[in-house]
């Protein structure tokens, strides 16, 4: 073969083995994603109700179900909850009526905003990075800590996560693209927002699309929004619902618009909490919450950091300037606030799972770490489950449940001591409820009684009247006849 022939089919040989790699890459990384995605899938039929909000939250959703209020989510037969819109409360509640009271079931609709999550970063990093850094960044919300965990529980934050990505999205496209069919998606995204959480929605929008404004000035691309029919779209989808739930059930408003969104966050210990308790940390403590809710995509990138010169010029970037404020948001808006959850940073979660994404691309971190890195939380809880220690909580209560199930007669009651225990009420179909704290009340009863092992009887009455049957998970369950 000729010597100048030679060159150039080394050329061609060499440009068919990276072409090769890369798409061999490329289908490695989709394949973890689906890897992770079907394994989260699966496991959320793995396990009990196992923390108390996720207990809460899908009786709120059974009740919903079983009294056929669609309107206001009731904490307890004839008690309304205030406390959130009820988008998730609806999603959750027609998932159970679909596919039957199951833990799975309640938890498809948290794992369906994750997968929404994962197409926006998908087509958002397409648009402005590159392929490699689009299929990263869903794998990285994926299988981060707080993703896994979240994006496959009975909660709220799911659905305000992803509508509000949504409206980011959108509104991205419309000043940008000059796409109005996202840009109105956008809108809707708020809709959904306010229907998941309140007014919080709105916020975490406006502040990173003002900064961005801001440092572009680039007011003029507001008037590039279809303002009329996004408008039109928000308020029609937002309206109906508060304007039926204030006439239903008067009070909404003011609990929801002041004590939700003003006295929670302004008040540490706030004392007019109708449904829980506060969760009092120090100020900033949000930061170390983003910390560990990224763990452990969050380290990787300080295992290059002599290479840390390709990050040049990345943030110069207008895309990636609004991702910045876009993750910040959340985490400033928490700043000073004590009363918080770990779940608060999902908000930020998506934005910060396509930076980290660019960021692992730019210093070309090998295949293998990024598999490692995917598989570390799944494997993880994984273990954490098969242990099995987990299960003995007694905020596990379905084997207790099972239990009276099994002995009870038709007509017998079940009561729960001195506290409510939502995965009672979940598990027994609504028939645990809390002994009445006038023990008048129920003599001439008998009934089934679940006590945690923590508890003791401070009543002679109950010391005399109960018999020990069993127990199981930390918790004792007794027969009483009064």
């Amino acid at each position: 073969m000729p010597f100048t022939n030679l060159g150039a089919d080394l050329s061609v040989n060499n440009k068919i083995h990276l072409s090769g790699f890369l798409k061999s890459e490329r289908s490695a990384l989709y394949l973890l994603l689906f890897v992770v995605l079907l394994f989260r899938l699966c496991l959320m039929a793995m396990y009990p109700l196992l923390d108390t909000s996720e207990a809460r939250y899908g009786e709120m959703a059974r009740k919903m179900v079983e009294l056929g209020d669609w309107v206001t989510p009731m904490f307890d037969y004839g008690e309304p909850f205030w406390g959130k819109p009820p988008l998730s409360f609806w999603m959750q509640a027609l998932s159970i009526s679909m596919f039957g009271e199951s833990e799975w079931a309640l938890r498809l609709p948290s794992f369906l905003c994750l997968c929404l999550s994962c197409y926006l970063l998908i087509r958002w990093g397409l648009e402005e990075y590159c392929e490699k850094s689009a299929v990263l960044a869903a794998i990285i919300l994926s299988s981060c800590s707080l993703g896994f965990v979240a994006f496959g529980a009975v909660l709220t934050d799911p659905m305000l996560s992803v509508s509000l990505l949504l409206a980011l999205y959108g509104f991205w496209r419309a000043v940008q693209y000059q796409d109005n069919i996202l840009a109105l998606l956008g809108f809707i995204g708020l809709a959904l927002g306010m229907l998941a959480k309140g007014p919080i929605a709105l916020v975490l929008f406006s502040v990173p699309v003002f900064l961005f404004l801001l440092v572009n000035k680039a007011w003029s691309k507001l008037l590039l929004l279809p303002w009329l029919r996004g408008l039109a779209l928000f308020f029609l989808i937002t309206m109906p619902w508060y304007l039926i739930a204030e006439w239903k059930t008067p009070g909404f408003w003011e609990y929801f618009f002041l004590g939700e969104h003003i006295y929670r966050f302004m008040k540490p210990g706030w004392s007019g909490d109708l449904y829980g308790n506060a969760h009092l940390h120090p100020r900033g403590y949000i930061w170390l919450y983003a910390l560990v809710s990224s763990l452990p995509w969050c380290l990787l990138p300080f295992f290059k950091l002599r290479p840390f010169g390709r990050l040049a010029g990345l943030f110069k970037s207008s895309t990636t300037l609004f991702l910045v404020f876009c993750t910040l948001t959340p985490l400033m808006f928490f700043t000073l606030s004590r009363n918080i959850l770990w779940t608060y940073v999902l908000p930020a979660l998506p934005l910060l799972a396509l930076l980290l994404a660019v960021i692992l691309v730019r210093l070309a971190v090998k295949f293998r770490y990024l598999m490692i890195s995917a598989a570390v939380i799944p494997l993880a809880v994984s273990l954490l489950l098969a242990d099995g220690r987990k299960f003995e909580s007694w905020k596990n209560q379905k084997p207790i449940i099972q239990y009276w199930q099994a002995v009870k007669e038709d007509d017998d009651l079940l009561y729960t001591y001195q506290r409510r225990i939502y995965s009672a009420e979940f598990y027994s179909g609504g028939k645990a409820r809390q002994l009445p704290s006038e023990l008048s009340s129920v003599v001439g009863q008998s009934f089934y009684l679940i006590v945690r092992e923590s508890y003791s009887f401070q009543e002679r009455m109950l010391q005399h009247a109960c018999e020990l049957k069993n127990t199981l998970n930390g918790s004792r369950i007794y027969y009483c006849e009064m």
